[in-house]
């Protein structure tokens, strides 16, 4: 292909609407075998599967060639919907986060050959999921995610747990491949800090001296063990961890909408990982929902407040499948309701007591979050909603009306 001088790829970086770099120096290794250019593109076709062909082969498939070639010629991809969309409603997406952190890997668009191909496959940034093993049923989640809910859904025991190569261990293998490499790692699940291949990855980093691979962490934060062996005190050999924690609210609500976790159990982990790892980064990682945007500012607020973190520490991800879950699908009154709490919030805390600079990231996100929320209400989705309410109340013993009473109007 013909070469772009500098300047072409300056632009392309920080100018272009479509372009990610991710494509020639990152792959994401689903728990189901699936390979994705990243960890946004789950409801794609998949780039291939581990468990039909080798990653180097995948890494050259024709999904990922064509990739590489629209995002050259500044083409938007179905598979960067997810951040085109953050940028349409005025946010920062992962993809110009990306561009900007790996800036000085755009020399490597120039080895692209004409059908897309790019031979090198030196990872500097690889995402793994060991399993869909976890200890938690999520009302969102589903089987592909959790092993709690393919229990919920009465699969076999056997097929309850996937692995990525079909069999345990494969993962690590694929780390030690690409060792020389690797800059980061983005570890999730399941709930990776279950499994004994990540207790075994952190082992083998220390063990060959690569703690300074940078770790960036999506967890439930509900362990912080695996049998005896402390997580903390292994990540304190680590020059960066990231924890993105996946805590949506707070006291019940949290428990109602994350089931089987425990606040008492997650404000204590979340105290001892402050506490005893001064190298770990503590962050929010919010799923948003109608369940829980009511009274989202209370718990950010809080959160904040009791020193775990800073508001450009949180992060949100805004729900839209299942779709009788998603924030839109409130009715007329509550949102206004919602919109007035989120922008309360923003005047008369983030504004009042934060720079701009400290404050402006999660601004952005709350807007966004408000402009999704203004789309019109569906609704067929509340029978739906209605439906799952109770599946829950029944399976759970708790009690919606208590726990959430802001949302009574909303449940026919």
């Amino acid at each position: 292909m013909k070469r772009l001088s500098n300047k072409e790829k300056k632009e392309l970086l920080s100018e272009s609407k479509s372009f990610c770099i991710l494509p020639w120096l990152h792959i994401e290794v689903q728990q189901d075998g699936r390979v994705l250019p990243c960890c946004r593109t789950q409801h794609y076709t998949p780039l291939g599967n581990v468990k039909d062909q080798p990653v180097n082969e995948i890494w050259n498939s024709e999904a990922q060639k064509d990739l590489r070639l629209r995002l050259l010629k500044s083409q938007k991809s179905k598979y960067c919907s997810y951040c085109y969309d953050i940028e349409d409603h005025g946010g920062k997406s992962p993809r110009q986060n990306f561009n900007q952190f790996y800036s000085k890997e755009i020399d490597r668009i120039d080895e692209t050959k004409d059908d897309g191909t790019y031979e090198k496959m030196s990872l500097k940034y690889l995402g793994i999921r060991f399993s869909n093993l976890c200890n938690l049923e999520c009302v969102y989640c589903s089987p592909t995610y959790s092993s709690r809910w393919a229990q919920r859904e009465g699969l076999p025991k056997e097929e309850q747990v996937v692995y990525p190569f079909g069999e345990k261990g494969k993962i690590l293998e694929l780390v030690k491949e690409n060792i020389d490499s690797l800059e980061s790692l983005y570890i999730a699940g399941g709930e990776p800090l279950l499994e004994q291949e990540h207790l075994d990855l952190l082992l083998y980093l220390i063990e060959k001296g690569r703690t300074d691979i940078s770790l960036y962490y999506n967890t439930n934060l509900t362990k912080l063990k695996f049998g005896k062996t402390s997580i903390i005190e292994l990540w304190k050999s680590f020059k960066t961890v990231i924890l993105d924690a996946s805590i949506d609210s707070q006291e019940e609500r949290n428990d109602f909408i994350r089931l089987g976790a425990k606040w008492s159990v997650i404000e204590k982990n979340i105290e001892e990982v402050k506490a005893k790892a001064p190298n770990v980064l503590f962050r929010l990682y919010i799923t948003n929902t109608l369940l829980n945007v009511l009274t989202l500012p209370r718990f950010m607020k809080d959160s904040i407040e009791r020193g775990w973190l800073g508001p450009s520490d949180i992060n949100f991800n805004n729900l839209t499948k299942p779709e009788y879950f998603a924030v839109q699908n409130l009715n007329q009154d509550l949102k206004e309701k919602a919109k007035e709490n989120l922008m309360e919030f923003i005047q008369e805390f983030l504004m009042e007591k934060y720079s701009t600079a400290q404050s402006i990231s999660l601004i952005i996100q709350i807007k966004e979050l408000i402009n999704l929320m203004s789309k019109p209400q569906d609704q067929t989705q509340i029978p739906n909603l209605t439906h799952e309410i109770g599946k829950i109340q029944n399976s759970s013993g708790l009690k919606f009306d208590e726990i959430f009473p802001e949302l009574n109007s909303l449940i026919k």
